[in-house]
């Protein structure tokens, strides 16, 4: 009695290929079964091969797929399994794409049947909690050419695969284009990135200036497919510091008092007022006034000094003033009565001060 074989009926030759399970991030692998009809055994291997595409990528979505699978002998399926790949991105569920492209086995070959291609979705456990936060990685600027800046970050340290455009506010007491070239513009994270750097940049200047802020706070972040939210870290601060040290600066008058105009007549009695203002924005210390008084006149008689000592060298006929720090905006003064003792009349114009010799010797420091 013979016996027929119907392996190789065609209707027992046809392959197809289904979804055995979707994927998942961090570790949830998902599988392809390609499969004979229902109930079709082989004493043979069926080999197969296959095309993979999708918007997954191999080696970093999950583990390449080589391109082939056997069923083995009496068997009726094979699995493919789809190996997932952690990774620390931030992205959109991607695909997995099987077709099979031929088959071969000793009782010759097999038809593609009509479920020829199936897919496993791979969902991301990424795109949960998105924050943006900022640092002041460079919080200490200074002029003239030390430059500050802020470091803008996804939560977690995740990346982006897609650009992210960070929205901001700057504010602070320092001011844009002023002390500091503006911050301004789209700022963008890159895909692939994770954070993105703000540099502020100093502009120097001559103005003597107490620190100063500049404040960036985040409100929030768009790209293609995702929105962020501010992380509690939404501020941070960089501050310039000036190079402008505050410094004295001395202005001296010399004013007749009595009597105010002249001429002036050998034997009288006249007076004089010195006075020194620190016109600067910093200490002048150790200030000491020379005054040099002409030939004409006497010793003198009185001198009053609101602050300080004054004494009096005969050969030179000098009166030294010290007065010692002067804060900005001080002012002191000297009062100075003394006889004419020469047959020389002395004149003064109307309202003006007579000449009189005087030297200052300031020994100015900044504050």
């Amino acid at each position: 009695m013979d016996i027929a074989d119907d392996d190789a009926d065609p209707i027992n030759m046809i392959l197809s290929i289904t979804n055995g399970a979707h994927a998942a991030e961090p570790s949830t692998n998902g599988s392809f079964i390609i499969s004979l009809p229902a109930g079709t055994l082989l004493s043979q291997d069926v080999t197969v091969t296959y095309t993979v595409a999708g918007t997954a990528t191999a080696g970093t979505d999950y583990t390449a797929l080589s391109g082939t699978a056997v069923i083995p002998a009496m068997g009726n399926s094979v699995t493919i399994p789809v190996t997932v790949l952690n990774d620390e991105l931030i992205e959109q569920l991607e695909t997995v794409t099987v077709t099979l492209t031929n088959s071969s086995a000793a009782i010759g070959a097999f038809t593609i049947g009509a479920a020829n291609s199936a897919t496993v979705n791979i969902s991301d456990d990424d795109a949960v909690n998105l924050k943006l936060g900022v640092t002041a990685t460079q919080p200490a600027a200074a002029e003239p050419a030390t430059n500050g800046g802020f470091t803008i970050s996804i939560a977690g340290g995740k990346l982006t695969s897609e650009a992210i455009t960070v929205q901001y506010t700057i504010g602070g007491s320092a001011t844009p284009d002023a002390d500091y070239q503006a911050i301004s513009g789209i700022i963008t994270i890159p895909a692939g990135a994770s954070s993105v750097i703000v540099p502020v940049n100093v502009l120097n200047d001559d103005e003597v200036e107490d620190p100063e802020t500049v404040v960036f706070t985040i409100t929030g972040g768009t790209a293609a497919n995702f929105s962020w939210t501010p992380d509690t870290n939404n501020e941070a601060i960089v501050t310039i510091t000036s190079d402008d040290a505050h410094t004295g600066n001395l202005m001296i008058t010399k004013q007749m008092v009595s009597p105010a105009i002249g001429p002036y007549r050998l034997g009288q009695d006249i007076t004089y007022r010195v006075t020194v203002t620190n016109i600067g924005t910093g200490v002048s210390a150790g200030v000491t006034v020379a005054d040099f008084l002409a030939s004409q006149l006497g010793q003198p008689a009185r001198t009053v000094a609101s602050i300080g000592q004054t004494s009096f060298n005969a050969t030179d006929l000098r009166i030294d003033w010290t007065i010692g720090d002067m804060a900005a905006g001080a002012t002191a003064q000297l009062e100075v009565t003394y006889r004419l003792t020469d047959g020389v009349r002395w004149y003064s114009r109307q309202k003006q001060p007579a000449r009189i010799p005087i030297q200052i010797l300031p020994i100015i420091k900044p504050a």
